[in-house]
């Protein structure tokens, strides 16, 4: 009887998760283009005349440094690998952790980031689900 009900629950998450994987990796390149955005935006605006030009810089060089394994963990879960599930499970973590931040500031960005972390988060997890690689 139990053996019955796993096997339906299974091949329930079986069906309704075929879109996990695309997900996962739309919403890792979304996340990465964001990066890539807001790199150039900082680095314009140090070359714009900022007050503090090497403060600009410095952001836009550490924002293309995360951008950069976030791109390739995006990469690695488009093609099945499991550290890529890893990394970008760990960077939705932290993006909630920014969203709950930036909500002190804009309530409605800060929902919007963590409503997006989530979803990739849950698109992961279940991807995880479907091809475990164990």
């Amino acid at each position: 009887m139990a053996s019955t009900i796993l096997g339906a629950m299974n091949s329930v998450v079986a069906s309704s998760g075929r879109w996990a994987r695309p997900v996962a990796v739309t919403l890792l390149w979304v996340e990465t283009a964001v990066l890539a955005v807001a790199a150039v935006a900082y680095a314009i605006h140090g070359v714009a005349g900022s007050s503090d030009v090497e403060l600009s810089f410095a952001l836009a060089a550490m924002v293309a440094v995360l951008a950069v394994p976030l791109g390739a963990a995006g990469r690695a879960v488009a093609t099945g690998k499991r550290w890529g599930r890893s990394y970008g499970l760990m960077w939705q973590v932290l993006q909630v952790a920014v969203g709950w931040y930036v909500m002190s500031a804009s309530p409605l960005l800060g929902i919007g980031v963590m409503a997006l972390a989530i979803a990739a988060a849950a698109a992961i997890v279940l991807d995880t689900r479907l091809d475990p690689q164990i």
